[in-house]
């Protein structure tokens, strides 16, 4: 996990400081941080029981306001979504009850977000046992591992829910043994299918092609069993194996066995569990652990597997004959499974050859058939070689004797007769069995390959939907952009228009206003002239004392001015 804390903003985060109490929680430091949120080492006010709290926290959705303790959302629509699957993954877990899935004890809502309450496991992570390890765990050692994480991964499937987030950084390895699943990534891997800006879930060389997509649907049981295989593989071989997208394009995975130092280090049996698990199609996986567990587990008795309570019993006795609770228990009882397993194979040995051995008194009347076999030619060669004296002398010649007649077949000749109808008849139902298990594989793959390329053609689709309607978008926007040009065109030729029809109107009234002071002016002035000019009369023509005539029509002001020096002696009225 990423345990680097940044400034609250946007896109970061900080974490609440240490004393802070929340519901009944006093926080004592920060266990991890990552990109979803933030995990504190806590205690109980009252019980005084540690804990370990998960604050839901995405960084991508969502800030801590400074100097507060509240988280505010960027995105609410999308915080909120996500803070219900929170809330509902802690429900589910809590539901749960199994030794090796970590225990979920509270859930609770505050500061604007949401906090899961787990059980604080004492260990270390898988991560860090195997470097302080410094080796390939044994046999033994990977078998403690893996048969609890196993358990839990059936448990958990079993009631609908996926881990999704399976790698050994979220594997505990207990103080007191055994391991323990935590920190679960179904609810990151629901907020990175609807958002569309957080990458899909995945860690590098553990998560399966499937969950590098947006889309859960083709996640599945065998989604969990590839990353635990890649856990396993990691610990077998020292290194994890290359990214399934990697692998995509050229699988270059190599066969776990070969990466193992020093034959018979591991059954074989196991390393090809492994490298099963680790295909790259999800068809051809394991489809459950109950299927993965048969090949990647040690052959165990009938009774051993039924009996779980019965195996529980003897961890104590096989503890004190070895001294390690842990290991001499899981070593004592795989001895005893193996023995078991021997001494079952044995007894079906014995009884197959007496009942086909070649020349046995008891059985004379057992078929030609059954006698000629060549299992039973070879059995026989070997109960003949056990019955030969061990001094080194010669074999002494087995006779068999000749079968007495009879009328009809004895009680052993009809139960060999039966038994070969039984081994046929569950041949032929087990070949009938592996062609409907073909078919039915051969059905899931083509069912695979349909959904695939059904989300192919969807996401194909929902790309062209998004380039068109970019396109759309982008050609109303022009257009728009083309509207508010013209419109601002029209707008500054109509001010221009009205300025120029202001600037004439103006010039025009401020012409008239000139001309109606010019002609008030001249009114005046005219008016002022007659008021002043004295009134005469009018002279006769020819009068004596003029000699000068005038036509036409003389200014006032020259005929006021000749009145007054000629008085009655011009020919025109005087004013």
């Amino acid at each position: 996990m990423d345990t680097m804390l940044r400034r609250s903003s946007p896109g970061g985060f900080t974490a609440l400081p240490a004393g802070t109490v929340l519901d009944r929680y006093e926080i004592i430091s920060v266990i991890a941080a990552g990109g979803f949120g933030i995990t504190y080492l806590c205690r109980h006010v009252g019980l005084r029981k540690l804990y370990a709290m998960k604050e839901h926290f995405p960084r991508q959705l969502a800030y801590r306001d400074g100097g507060t303790s509240e988280v505010r959302p960027t995105d609410p629509e999308t915080f909120s979504w996500a803070l219900d699957r929170f809330l509902s993954e802690g429900k589910a877990l809590a539901e749960c009850s199994h030794p090796a899935v970590v225990e979920v004890a509270d859930v609770f809502t505050a500061n604007g977000t949401a906090y899961m309450v787990l059980g604080y496991e004492q260990g270390r992570s898988m991560k860090h046992w195997l470097e302080e390890l410094g080796r390939p765990p044994t046999q033994e050692e990977i078998d403690d591992v893996l048969d609890p994480l196993l358990g839990a991964l059936e448990y958990i499937h079993a009631r609908g829910l996926l881990h999704r987030d399976i790698a050994p950084d979220n594997i505990i390895i207990r103080d007191t043994g055994g391991a323990c699943l935590i920190d679960f990534g179904s609810a990151r891997q629901a907020v990175a299918e609807r958002s569309q800006f957080m990458s899909a879930i995945v860690k590098s060389g553990y998560s399966p092609l499937e969950q590098y997509t947006r889309s859960g649907r083709s996640q599945g049981p065998w989604s969990d069993i590839y990353a635990l295989g890649a856990t396993v593989y990691r610990a077998v071989a020292g290194k994890p194996p290359p990214e399934a997208t990697d692998r995509q394009l050229d699988d270059n995975l190599m066969p776990v066995g070969t990466l193992v130092a020093g034959p018979g280090r591991y059954r074989s049996q196991f390393l090809e569990a492994i490298d099963w698990a680790l295909r790259l199609k999800p068809t051809d996986r394991p489809r459950t652990v109950e299927e993965w567990r048969r090949k990647v587990q040690p052959p165990r008795a009938a009774s051993a597997e039924v009996g779980r309570g019965a195996t529980a019993s003897l961890t104590g006795h096989a503890a004190t004959l070895t001294g390690s609770p842990r290991k001499g228990a899981s070593a004592h009882l795989r001895t005893l499974a193996y023995s078991a397993t021997a001494l079952a194979g044995v007894a079906a040995l014995l009884v197959m050859a007496a009942l086909a051995f070649k020349g046995s008194p008891v059985l004379r009347g057992v078929p030609e058939e059954v006698r000629s076999g060549a299992g039973s030619d070879a059995l026989s060669g070997a109960a003949t070689e056990t019955a030969q004296p061990q001094s080194g002398a010669p074999p002494t010649p087995v006779i068999e004797p000749a079968a007495p007649p009879r009328s009809e077949p004895s009680i052993r000749e009809v139960e060999a007769r039966r038994q070969i109808e039984e081994a046929r008849r569950l041949a032929a139902e087990a070949e009938a069995q592996r062609q409907l298990a073909e078919a039915r594989r051969l059905q899931a793959e083509a069912e695979a390959r349909r959904r695939i390329e059904e989300e192919r053609a969807a996401a194909a689709e929902a790309e062209a939907k998004l380039r068109a309607e970019e396109a759309r978008r982008a050609a109303a926007e022009l257009e728009s952009r083309a509207a508010a040009d013209a419109a601002r065109n029209r707008a500054a030729e109509e001010r221009q228009r009205r300025i120029r029809d202001e600037e004439r109107r103006a010039a025009e009234s401020a012409a008239a206003e000139r001309e109606a002071r010019a002609q008030r002016a001249e009114a005046r002035r005219q008016a002022e002239r007659a008021q002043r000019a004295p009134t005469e009369p009018a002279r006769p023509s020819g009068s004596s004392g003029s000699s000068a005539r005038y036509q036409g029509a003389p200014t006032s002001d020259f005929v006021r001015k000749l009145c007054q020096l000629n008085p009655g002696q011009t020919t025109i009225a005087c004013p």
